[in-house]
């Protein structure tokens, strides 16, 4: 995991600005990482060879739980 500076997360749609490794927005049904567009397959949010798990409360990278998701965000 490359080292971390920070994430940015609409509060509008009930997120807030925590410190991670880049920069992230939710567009639609869409995470986007600096232009590019992270792939949604099922329950994974993958990132090279890399997956967000996404569960009802959090998406967890690892046992890391990285910023809360709320349950009226679909993804």
């Amino acid at each position: 995991m490359s080292p971390v500076s920070s994430l940015f997360l609409f509060k509008g749609m009930g997120l807030t600005q925590i410190s991670v490794n880049k920069y992230f927005y939710f567009a639609d049904k869409y995470l986007i990482l600096d232009d590019e567009y992270l792939i949604l397959a099922d329950e994974c949010l993958i990132l090279d060879d890399e997956c967000l798990i996404l569960d009802d409360e959090c998406l967890i990278l690892g046992i890391v739980c990285l910023f809360p998701v709320p349950r009226s965000l679909s993804l």
